[in-house]
């Protein structure tokens, strides 16, 4: 999934769901609605297992935007506000809608928080089975040498920062019988690992 030519199923429901809509028919709060109850909830089976690349995620917001303003593939309207201004909260301003590339961070983070919470899934077995070793620091297992989904999960979960901190500092583990936490890798006393 990190050609772009893979995600053309997703480019395909996007045309076809615009192509029934006339975006010139609907006020700027229909066409608002829209986009926050199908637009952007239609790569969410995608993004929830495969890091998108940037151009997919452009490509979407652009076909978002053109939408929002009353414009169309073939006719082009003028952008008035800015898309961060845009995607602001309501109550910042903004009209609300979401940034795919942080709608895709946050489904494909889901994973790492599952991996940490659920306890004896079938799912966690198999990862635990192919990525676990006793060499490695990380807060979720990963072998650099396999390619695929999970790798890139792994990565992205260990990778992104939340108000300047990562991510896996936030999810915090009881020690209990030391079974399901890592003593000195998983946050459990203090926001960040013990190392």
């Amino acid at each position: 999934m990190n050609r772009i030519n893979n995600w053309q199923p997703v480019y395909d429901i996007f045309r076809a769901r615009l192509a029934k809509w006339k975006s010139h028919l609907l006020s700027i709060g229909g066409r608002v609605v829209i986009i926050r109850s199908v637009l952007e909830s239609l790569p969410n089976y995608y993004f929830s297992l495969y890091k998108a690349p940037k151009k997919v995620i452009l490509d979407l917001e652009s076909m978002i935007k053109k939408f929002l303003w009353g414009g169309s593939s073939e006719e082009k309207k003028m952008h008035w506000v800015d898309w961060d201004r845009v995607s602001c909260h309501k109550k910042e301003g903004g009209l609300g809608l979401n940034k795919l590339k942080v709608v895709n961070t946050s489904l494909l983070a889901k994973w790492g928080w599952r991996y940490k919470t659920e306890k004896n899934n079938l799912w966690k077995r198999v990862i635990d089975a192919l990525h676990c070793s006793r060499v490695g620091w990380e807060c979720i297992p990963f072998k650099k040498s396999f390619n695929g989904v999970w790798n890139n999960i792994a990565k992205l979960f260990i990778n992104t920062k939340v108000g300047g901190s990562p991510l896996r500092n936030y999810i915090k583990g009881e020690l209990g019988n030391g079974k399901e936490i890592s003593f000195w890798l998983d946050p459990w006393l203090i926001n960040e690992p013990l190392k």
